[in-house]
């Protein structure tokens, strides 16, 4: 049995005028619900919190607290090996952000658009710790003899901490930086424990060499090649 189909009629072909076919209309893009530059996050729109009034004072018989070194990139308490250390110790946590002097920035100081993003890290953290009953010291070096070695000594002694925990940095004036901070706080019997963070590898670790040349200095694939041989990241 045959099988029969309508079939739509065809339009006839238009008539050539000589001029060339209109391309097909494009459909419209959507309406965006959002800017994609210049919104804001809502971090930006928290209050800054007033310090405290008075401060604590733990009994006689509590550990001594321990400090958290917290600097630039360091404004989270997840991911935060050091943070999370002083954390595990058991003792009292002391978070605390010094602002260092110029001459501790190797010629990089923060300001403009990194101070602004600076600043707003550090209400958001204080509203994420204030939750949990803590708090961030915010001191400046200038205040507390001008160097950030200073600064953390001074605190160290204000609230009796033997120890301190910050995260490592590899650019090379802070590299210089942190162990003269080490030297001068290990004198005045105060141990600084530095933990490996805001890298997946160690910067000794990854070693380059002549495979990884072919992807291109500082390039995806040259980064992964030098770690290819070493262990996956925790």
């Amino acid at each position: 049995r045959e099988q029969q189909c309508r079939l739509a009629p065809t339009a006839a072909p238009p008539e050539s005028s000589g001029a060339p076919p209109k391309p097909p209309e494009r459909a419209p893009r959507p309406r965006l619900t959002a800017p994609l530059h210049g919104q804001e996050h809502p971090s930006w729109r928290l209050p800054e919190l007033l310090p405290p009034v008075a401060r604590a004072t733990p009994p006689p018989s509590a550990a001594p607290p321990v400090i958290v070194w917290l600097r630039a990139g360091d404004m989270r308490l997840t991911d935060n090996p050091a943070l999370h250390a002083a954390a595990e110790s058991g003792n009292p946590v002391i978070p605390v952000f010094i602002q260092p002097p110029r001459c501790e920035e190797g010629g990089w100081p923060l300001a403009g658009a990194a101070a602004y993003w600076l600043h707003h890290s550090l209400v958001a953290l204080q509203h994420s710790l204030s939750r949990l009953g803590s708090a961030v010291v915010v001191r400046r070096a200038a205040d507390c003899g001008g160097s950030s070695a200073a600064a953390l000594a001074a605190l160290a002694a204000e609230s009796g901490s033997r120890r301190v925990y910050y995260n490592a940095s590899f650019e090379p004036w802070l590299v210089r930086r942190d162990e003269a901070l080490e030297q001068e706080l290990a004198s005045q019997g105060v141990r600084a424990k530095r933990c490996a963070g805001n890298v997946l590898y160690h910067p000794e670790d990854a070693r380059p060499d002549e495979r990884t040349a072919a992807h291109g200095f500082g390039s995806v694939g040259f980064f992964l090649a030098a770690v290819a041989t070493l262990q996956p990241p925790p």
